[in-house]
């Protein structure tokens, strides 16, 4: 295995940062089209 223990701890946070940002874009594209608030709520 190439994989180091840094590089998996980068990888780690980069995953945790992408879908962090992925869950804020689809919360506003939701309420940009009038979804209700529960759905922006589900995510924590």
């Amino acid at each position: 295995m190439g994989i180091s223990a840094q590089a998996r701890i980068v990888w780690r946070y980069f995953a945790l940062l992408f879908s962090m940002l992925a869950s804020i874009i689809a919360a506003d594209s939701m309420s940009m089209k009038g979804a209700q608030p529960s759905t922006a709520r589900h995510m924590t």
